[in-house]
């Protein structure tokens, strides 16, 4: 990508550039322009809050806006723009103030000459509070007629350290010296804004940032494609497969800004066709930014999310605290803290609470950066096949979709099922052997949500007949996962264990078994968790799948479950 995009500080973007890929926000932005225009032109002070989790666009919305304003120069004339970023920090009113000189000085230096520092000197050592209003008249003086902007990113921090004094004091500053129209950005709301004894509760519009949704991603990554030179790319995208592809990819990177343009720095329609590549490429890109998160975090936060990256679902408080090692009154509290922060979504089902990591990706970056890759890989494949072939019918579906396993292994495998079929326990499949065996190819050769579609809607019919039961499936699944421990260790099971009597085909030496049998994992997860809920008619088993393949099994059961999620 060149070097002009930034995906972590897109206020060092040129404007231009920044304005060409923008996507979804385009009806705020031209509500940003207009109320901070009002307040430039006809005295209105407007002051808004954007509040979204950290990169979720807000820099590349206050830069465009802070240009646009710019721009018009009716508006630009009659205010002046003071810019407090992200990495600043502030630890008392006097400070802020400060730092509002300073940027206004550099901005603007032909009208802001004053040593302001200087003008407070003798003053500020016993009384900031007078030091602070001392430099606000100096500015008024400075201003003239005219208002200031002031754009302040992660206002929380800010407030946070200037403390409950602080604020009282800088509400008061603002209110006597009307000079502040106020763009402030917040990675979540926090008592400052949303306490009613707080100074500031009402002060603000706050304004919540969506994420991008799958056509908004889409659109994000065509126009960077066309802004750094690949075309083939941006035509792909709008291709049924490169849409399928996006699709499998927004169940993992979700709706963040920043994921897309770092995932757009070394995408290719190659990569993101095999998608698996791509997605290896930004978890290895995405590292260094996830471990500084990390850092960011305390210690017992830190090993929460670790812990959280490592498991194979959602875990529960008590769960937690015991993989953990952590007490849980703590790491309620704890999760609560990181619910807060934007790292942890909960849900709650009767007296438990399943708590999980909000983004997919940074658990699976974790998770991979501990395991090789493995966790990434698997999830990736499921997704590009199931959607490959989701909106396809089952003829459609298996010309198109690119196999879990491999052709020569499918092949091996399908041999085998006229001796598998027969031998599972207690099942009766006369009339249900036709089925069973296209669910158990399809399975092999997809692992698609037109095969588990299938499942879902067949088994309300074959589930209460007296040929097919709940229990029988159950056995099924079990045996099925003996014969593929056959497979992996290319041996009978040793007596005593449960066999199906099942002979080992002649499997080439060219085919490495154990990673072709490692693609069925999440199929078979999905299919005993699917099971499993059926049967005790709860999506609570669910919880032992991954959040992005759950919320793609959880629709299909809704027959069965009800659309209700709390069970």
């Amino acid at each position: 990508m060149r070097k002009g995009i930034s995906a972590f500080t897109p206020s060092n973007t040129d404007p231009e550039v920044l304005k060409r890929i923008f996507v979804q926000r385009q009806k705020l932005l031209g509500k940003l322009i207009s109320i901070f225009g009002e307040s430039a032109i006809k005295g209105d002070l407007h002051q808004m809050l954007l509040v979204g989790p950290r990169g979720a666009g807000k820099t590349h919305l206050v830069t465009l806006t802070q240009y646009e304003l710019n721009n018009k120069p009716e508006i630009r004339d009659k205010i002046r723009i003071a810019w407090l970023g992200e990495d600043e920090t502030f630890t008392n009113v006097l400070d802020l103030v400060m730092g509002i000189a300073g940027w206004l000085k550099k901005t603007y230096p032909k009208e802001f000459t004053r040593d302001y520092a200087q003008e407070i000197s003798g003053i500020w050592e016993t009384d900031q509070s007078t030091a602070a209003r001392v430099v606000l008249n100096r500015i008024s003086e400075d201003l003239g007629k005219r208002k200031i902007l002031l754009i302040t990113e992660n206002l929380h921090r800010t407030f946070e350290a200037i403390g409950q004094k602080g604020q009282e004091l800088f509400r008061s500053m603002i209110q006597e010296t009307g000079l502040f129209a106020i763009l402030a950005t917040s990675q979540q709301l926090f008592e400052a804004v949303f306490d009613r004894s707080r100074p500031f509760f009402g002060f603000f519009e706050i304004q919540h940032l969506n994420p991008l949704s799958v056509d908004d991603a889409r659109e994000l990554i065509a126009n960077i494609s066309k802004e750094v030179g690949k075309q083939e790319l941006a035509d792909f995208l709008n291709t049924p497969i490169g849409r399928y592809r996006i699709r499998a990819l927004h169940y993992l990177a979700g709706g963040n800004h920043r994921i897309y343009v770092l995932l757009s720095e070394f995408l290719t329609k190659d990569n993101l066709e095999d998608l698996v590549s791509a997605f290896e490429e930004l978890a290895e890109g995405l590292t260094s930014y996830y471990q500084e998160r990390l850092r960011s975090l305390s210690p017992q936060q830190a090993r929460i999310i670790e812990t959280l990256a490592e498991a194979d679902g959602a875990l529960t408080v008590k769960e937690l605290s015991a993989r953990a090692f952590v007490k849980e009154r703590s790491a309620s509290k704890q999760l609560g803290e990181l619910s807060t922060l934007g790292y942890v979504d909960s849900e709650k089902r009767g007296k438990e609470t399943f708590y999980e990591l909000s983004e997919p990706l940074m658990r699976l970056t974790v998770e991979t950066k501990n395991s090789r890759g493995t966790p990434l890989r698997l999830v990736t494949q499921f997704l590009k096949a199931w959607f490959s072939v989701d909106d396809f019918n089952q003829r459609g579906a298996r010309d198109l979709a690119t196999n879990v396993v491999s052709d020569e292994m499918t092949s091996i495998l399908q041999g085998s099922l006229d001796e598998i079929l027969p031998t599972l326990v207690g099942l009766n499949l006369n009339r249900n052997e036709d089925w069973m065996r296209v669910l158990l190819f399809d399975f092999l050769s997809n692992g698609s949500a037109e095969v588990l579609g299938n499942m879902m809607t067949k088994s309300v019919a074959v589930f209460g007949s007296e040929r097919f039961t709940a229990s029988d499936l159950k056995r099924w699944l079990e045996n099925w996962e003996i014969v593929v421990e056959q497979f992996r260790s290319k041996r009978t099971p040793k007596a005593g264990k449960a066999s199906i009597g099942v002979r080992m085909p002649n499997i080439p030496a060219s085919i490495d078994v154990r990673k072709e049998l490692e693609k069925l994992e999440i199929p078979l997860k999905v299919l005993r968790a699917s099971y499993e809920a059926i049967k005790t008619k709860s999506d609570r088993p669910l919880f032992q799948l991954p959040r992005e393949i759950r919320q793609l099994i959880r629709p299909l059961l809704n027959h069965t479950l009800g659309v209700e999620s709390s069970k």
